[in-house]
């Protein structure tokens, strides 16, 4: 997918995958919303490109995504703890 540099929404939610976000996502610059909620990923979400603006990006039931910033340490995100279950 880090070839089809013209892509501008992705939606790859509910796919079990796991393992990390690949950093291509962030250096696609087209990219306008991508959602990988309630997959199974893993560690840092990139803080480049799209991840920077959190109303772009899906990340809901991802509760071991790791979310930094330039002045706090790894937390995880509370987007990513919302559970659809009561």
């Amino acid at each position: 997918m880090a070839n089809l540099t013209l892509l501008t929404s992705v939606d790859l939610s509910q796919n079990k995958f796991n393992g990390t976000i690949p950093e291509n996502f962030g250096k696609n610059l087209a990219l306008k919303h991508l959602n990988l909620s309630f997959n199974h990923l893993e560690g840092y979400v990139p803080n480049m490109g799209i991840f920077k603006n959190s109303s772009a990006i899906g990340l809901l039931g991802n509760p071991s995504l790791c979310v930094t910033n330039d002045t706090k340490p790894c937390t995880f995100s509370m987007k990513s703890l919302i559970s659809t279950h009561p």
